[in-house]
């Protein structure tokens, strides 16, 4: 439990560097900037994903075998984090706040399955001893 809190803690930590007003303000002014408040959102999702895979595996009392499950969980959070970089789109999230709100969201949530995909196939899914004892 105390990894899931120190995921989501770091996580939160993350997203709200992100949108602090210096970081947005360069962010609007520079392209390396915007694009590393992108990495920022990118990790706080992936953290997310951390925290929810602990809290998931803590709840699961059968050994899981989820390898193909976690890769594809993983590649699913990788297409999203690369289609919401798409010049195109990125500039259309420039024009239009609504756009851009919707962009920072796929980011996140593409973070949150490559970490979920990541570090579930990283351990398996397997239970803590704690969920063996019930």
């Amino acid at each position: 439990m105390k990894q899931f809190l120190l995921g989501l803690i770091a996580g939160i930590v993350f997203l709200v560097v992100a949108f602090l007003p210096p970081v947005v303000a360069a962010a609007e002014q520079n392209e390396n900037a915007h694009f590393g408040e992108h990495l920022l959102i990118l990790l706080a999702g992936l953290l997310f994903g951390y925290a929810t895979q602990i809290l998931i595996r803590s709840q699961v009392i059968l050994r899981l075998e989820l390898t193909a499950l976690a890769n594809a969980i993983t590649v699913l959070g990788l297409l999203l984090f690369v289609a919401s970089m798409i010049p195109d789109l990125d500039a259309l999230a420039d024009a239009t706040m609504a756009i851009h709100v919707l962009q920072h969201l796929v980011i996140l949530v593409s973070g949150g399955l490559i970490g979920l995909g990541l570090f579930g196939h990283s351990t398996g899914l397997e239970p803590t001893s704690a969920a063996r004892s019930h």
